[in-house]
């Protein structure tokens, strides 16, 4: 009688076994990272002592994992519906460990998610690499304005209102003696505007461009 039939394929990363059977059973599972070998057995003809082989050759794979404790698979090719390529014979045989060995390959490529690539790591160390910034100073005084017409993008300013009247930034009243601090915080971010009047009283800003 012959074994039962299964179909066998990569998912993901992981080598899928799926017996043909009603009614169905759970598909087993087995991530490449796991394996440790995978090796071919081939007999012409091979009756065991005690029974009869369910074919009239032996055309058997055994994948092995690193885990000792882990069971190894073993399947006779002759089993597997779903792969034309793997004929009853020695070279169905070979070719069945080729694909499984190049199934390996393609798996342990795939980088999972949530896990940085090197582009993604080369990419964070620029973005994070320290980069020279231009300090600058302004002290409008009775005037109004938008610290853009002086630097284009900014990423601090520290404003005081060093006059005797109030003033206003960003359309809120500063007092004199008030001293605000903006930071575009997160790294490469910036400004690109801020507007200021200091009509009546005097400023002093200081910013990083």
């Amino acid at each position: 009688m012959a074994l039962l039939q299964k179909n066998i394929s990569l998912v993901g990363t992981s080598i899928a076994l799926e017996t043909i059977v009603t009614p169905a059973i759970p598909n087993e599972y087995y991530p490449v990272s796991a394996i440790r070998s995978v090796n071919a057995t081939y007999s012409p003809s091979l009756q065991p002592v005690g029974g009869v082989y369910p074919y009239p050759s032996m055309l058997k794979v055994d994948i092995y994992f690193h885990d000792v404790n882990m069971q190894r698979v073993s399947f006779d090719i002759q089993s597997i519906a779903n792969q034309a390529g793997w004929t009853a014979d020695l070279t169905g045989l070979t070719q069945a460990i080729d694909d499984i060995n190049g199934w390996i390959t393609t798996a342990n490529s795939i980088t999972p998610i949530g896990l940085a690539t090197e582009v993604t790591l080369q990419s964070i160390a620029t973005n994070t690499t320290g980069v020279a910034r231009t300090p600058g100073i302004i002290r409008p005084n009775n005037t109004s304005g938008n610290l853009n017409t002086v630097a284009a993008t900014f990423y601090s300013v520290s404003l005081g209102n060093v006059g005797a009247a109030n003033g206003t930034v960003l359309g809120a009243t500063i007092k004199p003696g008030e001293i605000l601090n903006f930071s575009a915080d997160a790294v490469n971010n910036f400004f690109n505007s801020f507007v200021y009047d200091a009509t009546g009283t005097e400023f002093i800003i200081i910013y990083v461009a």
